[in-house]
């Protein structure tokens, strides 16, 4: 619990407390560890925010007892309580924070406090919201972050890192330079860091060395010309100072418009804050000002993208495609160019937007084409959604192709819960390259599966090949010389799709007992299917290191 909110925690009906912005984005929730709970607050509120018009304080029930609502500078602080008897109390306790806000030091370390505690799929928001606070104390954070990041989990930060570097490059630290510089050194070597974010760390480490240049030159001036409000911010003031808070929101509401227009987003950003600074009443110009933004935001992307994914347009959100498009990497690949072997643990989702990528398979030592893959079409979705092993090639005719990747996916359905079921929509309606090859009689199996009963002990190896764990029993599906597979009850499919590519030891039953009770083998998990759609059950399937013999295989099946 953040300090500025442990006088709410300690009231006895107490059940949660969330803060969000004006447009209901979840920038913190007390119980962010149930992704589920947060989801279902988040869609809730933005309901109940669409039907509050202009009010500041609102009283709404919920399933497990009342919920309030207390407008601020910051958005909408909105505490769950177990039942209505200290509602007067809570009440009290939300107006005395709501007083607090209007200092913009408070809200600055408000905010700051909330980015150390928030879940990383509410901090890429947070630190937007640090934008109009872009002083020395909000590099100095930043800053430590960036030193404190583990390269190693990288890739599921990457929209976070994106913000703390349009942050930084508004502070023009110091010392902001070197950070950045060792954070690119050490994401290399770790090899978890991307094109996109390694150019955008480049091209900060040369815009801070700009400013830093043209500040020794002239320093007053480069002030001024950095200024959100340069041009209006006198008018903007004497409205202000005269209690025409109307006329000075429709102003900056005017300039929000210019900004976007030029694509200055982040002016735009500290136009809006400012704008909820001067009236937080002015609710529907505020959401109008993020809609502008919004919308803006979504027209950089280019009209080829659009056209070639309309099949997506019509399915998500525009929020959502703009998500998507934001999450995706963007490669050109070359005639020739292998972008797939047979058997690979990759986990991506490629989308070809112009030329074509060749699908095929190997069958008796030769190659067999499955099908051409142009614009438009998805390849990979089996093994992407179901976290398997690649069970076919790709390679580039001459392409350009978009890319996602499993952590920027699991991010992107963080932020966008819905998105998930619609894109595996999407790609179930593709041609699906497995089923082709399925149909064709050419398969990849090269020993036959023979069915299991009875129980099988797995347990997780770590690096140096030590078991990390008393290890988990399922229910045995079939054996080959080659694998295994078997049932698993897993609670959560994040934790399931974990399992993929990890190396496992196994304890298989033995049908004939005099060669032992049990059989010990090594293998790798290469793939994990969910079984159905609202259960939690799981069929894992894992390669062995060594092919079984046939002595082997008899003693564990009673077939060979």
């Amino acid at each position: 619990m953040i300090r500025e909110l442990e006088k709410l925690s300690r009231l006895r009906s107490f059940n949660s407390v969330m803060i969000v912005t004006v447009q209901g984005d979840a920038l913190y929730c007390s119980n962010h560890n149930q992704d589920i709970v947060i989801s279902r607050k988040t869609a809730m509120l933005r309901n109940l925010l669409k039907q509050m018009h202009h009010a500041v304080n609102v009283l709404f029930s919920f399933e497990k007892g009342v919920g309030l609502v207390s407008g601020n500078s910051l958005g909408y602080v909105v505490l769950f309580l177990n039942d209505g008897s200290e509602k007067e109390r809570a009440s009290i306790l939300l107006e005395e924070l709501k007083r607090l806000c209007d200092s913009d030091q408070f809200k600055r370390n408000m905010l700051l406090s909330i980015l150390a505690a928030t879940h990383v799929s509410m901090k890429p928001r947070v630190t937007r919201e640090l934008a109009s606070f872009a002083d020395e104390t909000v590099c100095k954070q930043l800053l430590e972050i960036l030193k404190k990041v583990d390269v190693a989990n990288l890739p599921g930060m990457t929209a976070f890192i994106h913000e703390v570097f349009i942050v930084l490059g508004l502070c023009c630290g110091q010392e902001s330079v070197s950070v950045i510089q060792d954070f690119l050194k050490r994401g290399k070597e770790a090899g978890t860091l991307e094109i996109h974010l390694e150019r955008s760390a480049q091209n900060l480490c040369k815009q801070l060395a700009e400013k830093k240049k043209k500040n020794n030159l002239a320093p007053s001036a480069q002030d001024r010309n950095n200024a959100p409000h340069a041009g209006q911010h006198d008018k903007i003031t004497v409205l202000v100072e005269a209690g025409k808070l109307e006329e000075a929101g429709q102003l900056i509401l005017e300039e929000i418009k210019k900004a976007v227009s030029i694509n200055q987003f982040i002016k735009a950003e500290k136009l809006r804050q400012r704008l909820i600074a001067v009236n937080p009443s002015m609710l529907t110009e505020i959401i109008r000002a993020a809609e502008i933004i919004e919308e803006a935001q979504l027209a950089t992307i280019p009209v080829d993208f659009k056209e070639t994914w309309g099949g997506l347009v019509e399915i998500l959100a525009d929020d959502e495609f703009a998500g998507l498009f934001h999450h995706l990497k963007y490669q050109k690949c070359k005639t020739g160019e292998v972008l797939v072997v047979q058997g690979d643990f990759s986990s991506r989702l490629y989308l070809v937007q112009s030329g074509n990528l060749q699908v095929y398979g190997s069958s008796e030592g030769k190659e067999v084409v499955i099908r051409v893959a142009g614009g438009g079409d998805v390849v990979g979705g089996a093994s992407f959604f179901e976290s398997s092993v690649w069970t076919f090639n790709v390679r580039s005719l001459g392409a350009e192709i978009y890319i996602l990747g499993k952590k920027q996916f699991n991010a992107l359905i963080e932020a966008y819960p819905g998105i998930e079921a619609k894109l595996l929509e999407f790609c179930l309606a593709r041609k699906s390259s497995e089923n082709i090859f399925t149909r064709k009689e050419r398969t990849r199996r090269k020993f036959k599966r023979i069915a299991l009963s009875g129980k099988i002990l797995m347990a997780l190896l770590a690096r140096n090949g030590k078991e990390t764990g008393p290890g988990i029993k399922g229910d045995l599906f079939d054996i080959s010389m080659g694998g295994i597979s078997f049932c698993l009850n897993i609670s959560r499919k994040k934790n399931a799709e974990r399992l993929f590519g990890s190396r496992v030891k196994l304890k298989i039953p033995n049908t004939d007992k005099s060669k032992g009770v049990s059989s010990v083998k090594m293998g790798r998990i290469v793939a994990v299917r969910g079984l159905h759609l609202i259960s939690n059950e799981y069929s894992i399937h894992v390669e062995f290191d060594t092919v079984l013999s046939y002595p082997e295989l008899y003693a564990i099946s009673g077939q060979a």
